[in-house]
């Protein structure tokens, strides 16, 4: 997973220790000999440690990219609360 912010205050601090939280629940899972080979992080699993980590108040302003694509391609990420680019 690769996250690219359009803003230096929307939401990093709370993504990043989400994002720590996933992994550490990974690698947790990993070591005791859990059936998964890859992590597979799904929009609820972010929201869920979003909520631990005590920022389910205002959401972050998030962009989602698949593909090669590595801009929002002219949307303007001001005005947007979750934008999916497939």
């Amino acid at each position: 997973m690769t996250l690219e912010f359009a803003s230096f205050s929307d939401g990093k601090v709370g993504i990043a220790k989400a994002a720590n939280l996933l992994c550490s629940k990974y690698l947790k899972i990993a070591n005791l000999g859990g059936d998964r080979n890859e992590p597979v992080f799904t929009e609820s699993d972010m929201s869920s440690a979003l909520r631990v980590v005590g920022c389910e108040g205002a959401e972050p302003n998030l962009l989602l990219t698949y593909g090669s694509v590595r801009c929002h391609l002219g949307f303007p990420a001001w005005r947007m609360r979750y934008t999916e680019i497939v």
